[in-house]
């Protein structure tokens, strides 16, 4: 019994390799005939950036972003913003 058993869970899990496989396989297909190349493990829909008042992460995409001196820093919100223009002497 105790072969059988094995076999039996040898080959599930071999048919579940070979499904998720095949998916991935014809997933990238897909992908690429719609024109997009499928993403890289080093490629992010967002880069996170911490908040130089709170030290948050916070996505680009949703920061409050302020230009000091040629560098581009971002923030959780607006109040953070405000607090450092404040600490900096920065005008409103």
């Amino acid at each position: 019994m105790g072969i059988i058993r094995f076999l039996v869970i040898a080959g599930l899990i071999w048919f579940a390799w070979r499904t998720m496989n095949n998916w991935l396989k014809e997933r990238n297909r897909s992908l690429e005939k719609d024109g997009k190349p499928p993403l890289q493990a080093d490629e992010f829909s967002d880069i996170l950036e911490e908040d130089p008042v709170c030290g948050k992460l916070v996505p680009r995409s949703q920061a409050v972003r302020l230009d000091v001196d040629g560098r581009v820093l971002y923030f959780c919100s607006k109040e953070c913003c405000q607090i450092f223009r404040k600490e900096k002497g920065e005008k409103s």
